[in-house]
């Protein structure tokens, strides 16, 4: 007997009524739970492979994760939801190409998901294919007008090309809707950098690196930024402490991704991740 099809799309009322009680009750964990006891008894459906794919996510198992969701997907081939969780989950394995292609897929299936549209602009983001980028970008805050993150990144995009008064309106926005943004308060002391006005760079950093929520990569982004500051302002010795900070943020977090056989040299990686810590990865 082919226990896949057998139980496919059938899941036994006692778990799909606990896993609905555990969602209304926005009991995540329990939820989760009976989903694995399901999968444990045999059964097969994407709901189950979804919420423990979710849970994977949110511990930072994005392997496993990925596992989940493309079993789900094999289920549900037309799911946008999944297929936008897929795609986040490749940008978090630094999967960008196959991140691109997810959200795609999605967009395909359903073009006003704003969230599609933006992963799929920082996959291109991460690629240094800007323009590509700015365009999904664009797209996700014309559907959300609110999407902090996004006018951020498109605020980041602006700046690394020297259109400074964009790039402050774009973070401006971001800091309307969110105004602790750290993408984009780094946006906009890059812009300050830039214009020589050390006094408007300085609180925008403490702002982000006294923030405890915030992201390793972005600290070490801040951290880089402080030592710029630093340097500008003749203090060497802070500088030079503050870069040292931001390469051992950036050894812990990337190092154990730099080498991958089969795909590309060192040397290519280690300059993709150079790009993707620069582009300041989103925040989950």
């Amino acid at each position: 007997m082919n226990l896949e099809r057998h139980h496919n799309g059938s899941v036994p009322a006692q778990f799909t009524a606990a896993i609905d009680r555990a969602l209304d009750a926005k009991d995540f964990g329990g939820a989760v739970a009976f989903a694995q006891q399901a999968l444990d008894a045999g059964h097969r459906h994407p709901l189950l492979f979804h919420l423990r794919a979710v849970s994977r996510k949110q511990n930072g198992q994005f392997e496993s994760a990925m596992g989940d969701l493309s079993e789900a997907l094999r289920l549900a081939p037309k799911s946008a939801g999944l297929l936008i969780d897929a795609a986040d989950c490749a940008n978090a394995l630094r999967d960008h190409r196959r991140a691109i292609r997810l959200a795609g897929e999605a967009i395909a299936l359903d073009p006003h998901q704003p969230i599609a549209w933006y992963l799929k602009g920082y996959a291109y983001q991460i690629l240094a294919q800007f323009e590509e980028a700015s365009a999904c970008l664009r797209e996700a805050v014309r559907l959300d007008p609110g999407y902090a993150d996004a006018y951020a990144r498109l605020a980041n995009i602006a700046v690394g090309q020297s259109r400074l008064s964009e790039a402050r309106s774009f973070a401006q926005q971001a800091l309307d809707a969110d105004p602790g943004n750290a993408i984009a308060l780094l946006a906009l002391t890059a812009a300050d950098l830039a214009e020589d006005r050390p006094d408007a760079a300085r609180p925008r950093l403490e702002a982000v690196l006294s923030d405890p929520h915030v992201e390793p990569p972005v600290c070490a982004i801040a951290k880089t930024q402080f030592g710029d500051l630093c340097h500008a302002m003749g203090r060497s010795d802070d500088a030079f402490d503050a870069y040292s900070s931001a390469g051992a943020i950036w050894k812990s977090y990337y190092g154990p991704h730099v080498v991958k056989s089969g795909t590309e040299t060192a040397k290519a990686q280690v300059d993709r991740l150079i790009r993707c810590l620069e582009s300041m990865p989103p925040a989950r």
